[in-house]
């Protein structure tokens, strides 16, 4: 399981995802982007990727809610995302939550 790993804009910009709360589903989508497009459940960075709740999430299960933390300071924008898991992505963080455990 990636703790972090790197999505691209249409436009080839880079977009940080980073699982900073493993137990609870929150991921941080971050990057350089001029605007990002807000709506209610939705959340669209410029050239990508756009976030809407109940779409899929990299494979980790489905959006749950979003939360605009950084709209843009300079040009970095941040977001955090719930996620529901999916069964398998269930299994897999309830075994590492065992690992670390013991």
């Amino acid at each position: 399981m990636n703790d972090k790993f790197t999505v691209h804009s249409r436009y080839s910009t880079a977009r940080t995802v980073k699982w900073i709360d493993m137990e609870r589903g929150i991921f941080e989508v971050s990057g350089v982007s001029e605007f990002i497009r807000v709506a209610p459940n939705m959340i669209d960075f410029e050239g990508g990727p756009m976030l809407m709740v109940g779409e899929e999430f990299y494979g980790y299960g489905t959006i749950a809610s979003l939360q605009q933390v950084i709209q843009k300071t300079g040009e970095y924008a941040k977001v955090l995302v719930s996620v529901d898991y999916n069964a398998k992505t269930a299994k897999d963080v309830g075994d590492s939550l065992k690992e670390t455990t013991k």
